[in-house]
């Protein structure tokens, strides 16, 4: 059956509604953080010795407003997303080149899905899981014990 319209002329016209409706909704109910994440990655990005980056598999846009709303510093971040690649592992792996310009940096991935732990492994990426959706020897709760997480950060 043929398509009325292309995948771009979708995404053009579904793009700037999703947007709108997602900053219509921050407006009224703003994004809340994992417990202790914007201290985390504050500290991350405050320190020498880390890089941050994000791959998310939605657009950058509403990311970055969902991330703002939560009161992260979104312009200190390198965020990848479906606005670079379709495929969520090519995503991960745009952000992981990020870091990876610096002689090869380790990376240390933090998710909180069954797909994060198969792109990891898929990747050769530490992965740490937070939360309790999925069960990883790796896994913590939230972000509010900094020497917790930090300890599995490679």
């Amino acid at each position: 059956q043929d398509l009325k319209y292309s995948l771009a002329e979708l995404e053009s016209i579904v793009k700037p509604i999703f947007i709108r409706n997602v900053q219509q909704s921050v407006k009224t109910s703003p994004a809340q953080e994992v417990s202790g994440a914007k201290k985390f990655v504050s500290y991350l990005l405050d320190s020498d010795e880390y890089i941050v980056s994000i791959a998310t598999g939605g657009w950058g846009e509403t990311a970055k407003i969902k991330l703002d709303s939560a009161g992260f510093e979104t312009e200190k971040l390198a965020i990848m997303s479906s606005n670079d690649h379709y495929s969520r592992i090519k995503i991960m792996e745009l952000a992981k080149s990020i870091i990876n310009q610096i002689d090869n940096y380790p990376v240390t991935y933090f998710g909180d899905a069954e797909w994060d732990l198969e792109a990891c492994k898929e990747l050769a990426i530490n992965v740490v899981i937070v939360g309790d959706r999925v069960n990883h020897y790796q896994r913590i709760q939230d972000f509010n014990c900094l020497d917790t997480a930090l300890s599995f950060v490679k």
